[in-house]
């Protein structure tokens, strides 16, 4: 494995006011974000929470009205929405529950993901690890021209449905190599007390 994991998970997350924090996909995205929340506020951070129903500008003034506090933004599940100005961070979420099943959807006939993210199943189109990759991919922060990317991270997170450890810790090395994403979350965000775990990317002095 060419990645080691952070002493404690959510060493990576901001602290200092001014900062927001966009939380997207979906398959523990609302569990990941309460941790989020609960961890900076339990060191003191003054904490702002904004639902999928506001709109990135209203994002942008909420952060510009509250200097002093880490906004964090649910953002909508689905769609590669432009994100607010003032994103310091995007945390993406891919839920693992779905591996090996059709998506939503598709017992009525309307796969609403496209088809190349999905492979063969014993009936229908399922969801595989190539899927997964290509889900975060497509929700990849990207930059315009002359602007330094926003940072992002992968969270995995559903994994007590997971019994492919095998093709899990592919599927880190590929987010971490092929999408250019340095930090990969797993574990579980339900419940009043996660179980997480943040892999890093080694360098090549770090590794053995």
């Amino acid at each position: 494995m060419n990645f080691a994991f952070l002493d404690a998970w959510h060493r990576f997350l901001p602290r200092s006011g001014g900062h927001l924090i966009v939380v997207r996909g979906g398959g523990g995205r609302s569990d990941l974000l309460r941790a989020v929340s609960r961890v900076l506020a339990a060191e003191g951070v003054p904490v702002a929470m904004a639902d999928p129903g506001v709109t990135p500008a209203e994002i942008d003034q909420l952060g510009d009205s509250l200097p002093d506090h880490v906004v964090i933004y649910e953002a909508a599940a689905t769609g590669a929405a432009a994100l607010p100005r003032r994103a310091s961070l995007v945390i993406t979420v891919s839920g693992l529950s779905g591996l090996g099943r059709p998506p939503t959807g598709a017992a009525t006939g309307e796969v609403p993901v496209p088809a190349h993210w999905l492979s063969r199943g014993d009936q229908d189109p399922v969801w595989s690890w190539d899927g997964i990759v290509a889900f975060l991919d497509s929700l990849a922060p990207r930059a315009e021209s002359g602007e330094e990317p926003v940072p992002q991270v992968a969270a995995l997170l559903e994994m007590d449905t997971c019994t492919d450890s095998i093709g899990l810790f592919g599927c880190v090395e590929r987010i971490m190599t092929d999408l250019g994403i340095p930090l990969v979350l797993l574990g579980s965000a339900a419940g009043a007390e996660p179980y997480l775990q943040t892999a890093y990317v080694l360098t090549a002095g770090e590794r053995p």
